[in-house]
């Protein structure tokens, strides 16, 4: 019994063993790969948006240096001073339970994170600043120290009004970023593991 050869055409009109499944696996591998890129693209702009906040909190919006990060530093320069100066006066064993609060106050606020721990720490080295001042005050210091602990006070405290007058601009880049950029879409649905940012405040 002879088997009829299949001509010539046929053959060429009949589409490979396989084919289907591959040409299926091509389309998964386009798909993904259009996921993929899309799911890079989103979360590198987001990241980059968020990077610019924390640009801005160390440089300030205009990239003139004078950002939250320099008068938070400034504050910690005049606490500190307000400490020598207490240290150093005649009555200097007298202020050590102030005094240690405040350097405490101040580590903290050095390993503060985001702005808002950042505010929270500042609010903590306020307190500790007044109570420390308060004390002095009550003593009968030298006039060279008096005059030195009412400079330092007063910097201390002109400092931080100066960064709640930036923080301002600061806080409306944070509300943008939160509302406008990680809070709709595509971010919204692509942008995983994005940080939120916080305000100074």
């Amino acid at each position: 019994m002879t088997r009829n050869k299949p001509n010539l055409e046929t053959v060429l009109s009949q589409e490979p063993k396989g084919w289907q499944y591959q040409r299926g696996l091509g389309i998964a591998a386009i798909v993904l790969a259009v996921v993929f890129a899309m799911l890079f693209g989103v979360n590198k702009g987001v990241r980059s948006e968020y990077r610019k906040i924390t640009e801005a909190y160390a440089e300030g919006l205009d990239q003139s240096g004078y950002g939250l990060a320099y008068y938070e530093a400034r504050m910690d320069e005049h606490a500190s001073n307000l400490c020598k100066i207490a240290t150093k006066s005649r009555y200097g064993d007298d202020f050590q339970t102030q005094t240690q609060a405040v350097s405490d106050a101040a580590y903290a606020l050095a390993q503060a994170g985001q702005a808002g721990e950042k505010y929270d720490a500042i609010q903590d080295l306020i307190d500790a600043v007044d109570s420390l001042n308060l004390e002095m005050q009550d003593y009968a210091l030298d006039p060279e120290d008096e005059n030195l602990r009412a400079q330092e006070y007063h910097n201390f405290t002109d400092q931080f009004y100066k960064a709640r007058n930036i923080a301002v601009d600061f806080n409306e880049l944070v509300r943008r970023y939160n509302d406008q950029i990680l809070g709709s879409f595509p971010a919204s649905v692509l942008a995983f593991g994005a940080p939120t940012a916080e305000e100074f405040s």
